[in-house]
């Protein structure tokens, strides 16, 4: 039986679902969110449930988008895929997209009829990243920047908060720490990439003259770490916790210019993850 992308094998189901939603993308931008709030100097539970259920959603939507444009690409470069394997078909797919859409807006309403700007800013900016940027190098690290993280931060300040000079200072210095950060993505899968016609920084310049720039833009970061404890006149806490994250995100870089392999890549990225919601972590220490 295949209803849905239902068939014999519930476990199977499940684990197509959650590869075709990808849940766990949204973990960054739900940080940044919480992020928001806490800075601005009111934290709301029900606030930040019904924002986290509507990131959740959102980025689902966006996955599936993503993966449904992907379709014969990943024919040839991963048709072991939902998609391309069958497992869900493209109609199913449709309909799941505009189902999360719908209950992401409803999740945003009920947080906050602010949300709902932020979910549509959100679908569109996704729409934009799979439709148009995800191969442009720069274009593809900026609009994946903003979604996860300077969206989230903005609104979730915005909720309790009025927008000011403080709240776009920290967007901007959160935006140029983990634009760099992005890039790392890009090393997952040269040729695969450079096959489709991505043109993103490893395929324009070859890898190994990428990990230079990459490691180079972790290098400026590690100098600059300090200054948002300088002019903001954070803690102590917030100066050692940034360092180190700046001292190891500087070591994730050289490791990657040693060995710019995919193997190597998605390993760091995977521990830039967890970097960033420390960073957030940070900030509310700060």
């Amino acid at each position: 039986m295949k209803y849905l992308g239902v068939f014999d094998n519930p476990g199977q189901l499940v684990q197509d679902w959650i590869s075709l939603t990808l849940p766990h993308r949204a973990l960054i931008a739900c940080f940044s969110l919480a992020t928001g709030l806490i800075l601005s100097g009111y934290f709301d539970i029900l606030i930040l449930f019904f924002g986290v259920m509507m990131l959740i959603l959102i980025y689902a939507s966006q996955a599936i988008y993503n993966n449904i444009l992907d379709y014969e690409a990943d024919k040839i470069n991963a048709p072991d895929r939902p998609l391309p394997r069958g497992a869900i078909s493209m109609k199913t797919a449709w309909a799941a997209y505009w189902v999360l859409i719908f209950f992401g807006l409803l999740s945003a309403f009920l947080a906050s009829p602010l949300l709902v700007p932020a979910a549509l800013l959100l679908a569109f900016i996704g729409y934009i990243y799979s439709k148009y940027t995800k191969g442009l190098f720069v274009l593809s690290y900026i609009t994946l920047t903003i979604s996860h993280m300077c969206v989230p931060l903005l609104f979730g300040y915005a909720i309790n908060a009025p927008i000011d000079a403080t709240i776009f200072t920290i967007i901007g210095f959160v935006f140029l720490a983990n634009f760099i950060a992005v890039s790392v993505k890009d090393y997952k899968d040269v040729e695969g990439d450079r096959a489709v016609g991505l043109k993103t920084l490893p395929v324009l310049m070859g890898v190994r003259n990428a990990s230079y720039v990459t490691f180079f833009g972790f290098f400026l970061l590690a100098l600059i770490f300090w200054i948002p404890w300088y002019f903001f006149g954070l803690s102590l806490t917030f100066m050692v916790a940034y360092g180190v994250i700046a001292l190891l995100r500087l070591i994730y870089g050289y490791k990657l210019l040693r060995n710019p392999s995919p193997n190597v890549a998605s390993g760091i990225l995977k521990n830039f993850r967890y970097l960033i919601m420390l960073e957030m972590v940070a900030w509310w220490l700060g």
